[in-house]
């Protein structure tokens, strides 16, 4: 029976995928495309790319007022599919640049950046195997995360000697990003690792880019940028995935029978329903993705014991009310733990 790890944002608030000062993060971003230090130094071409990714940024900022987070704005664009296209394609770009500059392009933590959240790494540690020569996670163990960031591979990757996009297969990971390969059939006598919303990345040798260990240099941190906008936007790379590597849980609503249906949501089920021990960190429960989390809470219908890592003051019955309701009488409320260290996700 597995041991399974329900995520959301709070689980990496340590580091980089967070919505803790998002829209400030995002603004820091664009500026560069429209007044670093590099964009004099760009060609014409160049310069007009950067300004098509500045104007990315400012449609989702000027929607931050209604729209808290990047996911409760995709909600709102479902119906204009060209305006989910370009949140998604802003997201991608953030996240590879935010990949690309915390671990490098070799895997290597960059000086004076931010290193992965220590918990991860303490949480890869502690379900490592112990056999010579292999990084192989402890197949009981299982995550099934709102967060479309790649800190996880990363980090397994750090420990593995490999690069995230190859970690990601590694991990048994869903849903696939590897669009020059079949899906794999869901294997639980294996660890893995289920992103609910799709995954947004930098694929390691995706991008011939010489000066690339010169990151540091907004000039080419652009140039980066800039090209990998062309690979993902304008010509299509399957190598790399793009915007298909990014799809909303929302997204996989079928017509025909009013239910979500799809890879990621039929791993989950049959995760839930092999869970004995769940962990809930740093997820709230938002009503956009309630639909989603319905059909999976309602299958953990062997659970033995439920834990809640959150902060002190979000110990309160709403948090444990929406569980309870969620788990369908599966186990009882009264007996959900709640644990308010948050400097591990080790319980």
């Amino acid at each position: 029976m597995n041991t399974t790890y329900f995520l959301g944002a709070g689980s990496s608030a340590l580091a980089l995928p967070t919505y803790i000062d998002f829209s400030k993060k995002i603004r820091a971003f664009i500026s560069i495309f429209h007044s670093g230090s590099g964009f004099s130094k760009l060609s014409p071409e160049e310069k007009k790319i950067s300004s098509e990714i500045y104007s990315l940024g400012i449609e989702y900022l000027s929607q931050e007022e209604f729209n808290t987070t990047p996911d409760r704005y995709a909600r709102t664009m479902y119906s204009n599919k060209g305006n989910l296209k370009r949140l998604k394609t802003l997201l991608i770009l953030f996240f590879a640049e935010q990949q690309i500059s915390l671990v490098g392009y070799n895997g290597e933590p960059r000086k004076g950046r931010l290193l992965l959240d220590p918990r991860i790494n303490e949480l890869i540690s502690k379900i490592i195997r112990p056999i010579p020569g292999k990084t192989i996670l402890d197949p009981k163990y299982k995550i099934l995360t709102w967060n479309y960031d790649f800190q996880f591979e990363m980090a397994y990757a750090l420990h593995a000697g490999t690069n995230g996009f190859q970690s990601f297969s590694e991990l048994q990971g869903f849903p696939n990003i590897n669009f020059e390969k079949p899906s794999k059939q869901f294997d639980n006598d294996k660890f893995a690792i289920v992103h609910l919303n799709g995954v947004a990345y930098f694929k390691n040798g995706a991008i011939d880019l010489p000066l690339i260990n010169k990151i540091e240099e907004e000039e080419y941190l652009m140039k980066f940028i800039i090209e990998y906008y062309n690979n993902i936007i304008r010509d299509y790379n399957p190598k790399i995935g793009g915007v298909e590597s990014l799809k909303f849980a929302f997204e996989y609503f079928d017509e025909a029978s009013g239910k979500p249906k799809g890879e990621p949501l039929d791993v989950a089920i049959t995760i839930a329903q092999k869970t004995k021990d769940l962990v809930i960190s740093g997820y709230s429960f938002p009503p956009f993705n309630r639909e989603f989390d319905s059909i999976i809470f309602e299958n953990f219908t062997s659970l033995e014991n439920v834990i809640i890592k959150d902060l002190p003051e979000k110990r309160d019955n709403k948090l444990l009310k929406t569980v309870g309701n969620l788990l369908q009488g599966n186990f009882e409320k009264e007996e959900i733990e709640y644990d308010t260290d948050l400097d591990t996700l080790i319980t």
